[in-house]
């Protein structure tokens, strides 16, 4: 983090709308540093687990990304979780601290008189522009972490039984973090609105990782306000929206006749996490030059405008761009690329042209197989001409 801040210092990262502050990646730097060096003050050694219970903030930004820059692994808990939810998590993770704020102290409170082992609390204010001054200290160089040690400790919801917690490594969270940007053309220049919440992995890791990653910034409200967002969008100019159907069905509910939603620096938005319904896309907003399209019965959407635009598909691994403009026809299958981390997620990609596109793919055809038959590597890019039938160059 000290060398990637380092040759960004006094570019934005973070925008946070409710203090009008913004804050760079020299602030992160010195924030993060600072709070690894209070956890190293209250005992915690590299390794332990630290849990958070936050809204989304400056602080909290830095406490996700500090506390795995310094080594130590980060559990971020639902702010709707039941009291027996969050005591079974804060117990079954080990956490060795919990960090909160005065809006939700007294949650955790009521959680902690059914975990039977002590957790030490810390109460922040996640819009405080510092915290921790004392344990500012020199940079000590970039942390050497290795890509197997544990970073994020995530859990599901549990609405189908106890939640479930999930281990993601640094290379796990990297390697997320290098397709996405990859596969959206994310640079520097890039911005993203995103009200997703720090507890859920797509606010982690699409709307922070991601952004620090590629160099770029983030504006990261509170929460989602159907008010304010397109005044959001307005004033802070973001190059891209971080969405979720959910999200997508209250502005189209909120969406005024006779407004023209005309934003030119945005030129996508994203949406996963949930199936998006084929009546939410194109997103029908008035005089908008935005366009989102997705496919419900794939579960992701992506977005774009009606000039020429880059345009992505993934499902899983698999990874789909198109140069040409939308709606996808036959013709432009063949500018379709498929990004393939084994010989079986091949075969998806040609079952999803085949329902985009409606071609007669022959995937199941055994003289395919011959084409494509063989080791298929972690880099290997495998390009596919789709006119009568599939071929790969």
């Amino acid at each position: 983090m000290v060398a990637h801040a380092a040759r960004r210092k006094s570019r934005p990262f973070l925008i946070a709308p409710e203090t009008g502050r913004t804050y760079t990646y020299a602030d992160l730097a010195r924030q993060s540093s600072r709070w690894a060096n209070a956890l190293a003050a209250r005992g915690l050694e590299p390794g332990d687990t630290v849990g958070t219970l936050l809204h989304n903030g400056w602080q909290t930004a830095t406490t996700l990304l500090g506390t795995m820059a310094g080594g130590y692994t980060c559990a971020p808990f639902n702010l709707l979780a039941q009291r027996s939810q969050l005591a079974y998590v804060i117990e079954h993770s080990e956490c060795k601290l919990i960090v909160t704020s005065r809006e939700y102290e007294q949650q955790l409170v009521d959680a902690m008189k059914d975990v039977k082992r002590p957790v030490a609390i810390e109460v922040i204010d996640v819009d405080a522009p510092e915290l921790f001054a004392e344990m500012e200290a020199p940079p000590a160089g970039e942390a050497r972490i290795a890509g197997d040690t544990p970073a994020l400790l995530m859990y599901t919801s549990g609405t189908t039984g106890k939640p479930k917690g999930a281990l993601l490594t640094h290379a796990n969270l990297l390697a997320s973090a290098h397709a996405v940007a990859s596969w959206h053309r994310l640079t520097a220049r890039d911005r993203v609105l995103s009200s997703l919440p720090l507890y859920h992995i797509n606010g982690q890791v699409i709307a922070t990782i991601v952004p620090f990653l590629s160099g770029g910034s983030i504006i990261a409200p509170h929460r989602f306000s159907v008010g304010n967002w397109w005044q959001m969008v307005k004033w802070h100019q973001p190059t891209w929206l971080n969405l979720v159907p959910t999200i997508i069905a209250y502005l189209l509910n909120a969406a005024e006749p006779g407004h023209h939603y005309l934003y030119p620096n945005v030129r996508f938005g994203r949406s996963a996490s949930a199936p998006l319904p084929t009546h939410h896309w194109p997103l029908p907003l008035p005089g908008s030059d935005l366009r989102i399209r997705g496919r419900s019965t794939l579960g992701r959407l992506l977005p774009l405008r009606k000039l020429p635009a880059p345009y992505l598909l993934h499902a899983g691994d698999i990874c789909w761009r198109s140069i040409q403009t939308v709606p996808l026809h036959a013709r432009h299958a063949r500018h379709l690329h498929v990004v393939a981390r084994s010989y079986a997620q091949l075969l998806w990609p040609l079952r999803i042209a085949d329902e985009l596109c409606g071609l007669a793919i022959p995937w199941r055809n055994p003289s395919l197989h011959r084409h494509i038959n063989g080791p298929v590597g972690l880099r290997s890019h495998l390009a596919c001409a789709c006119d009568r039938a599939v071929g790969l160059v």
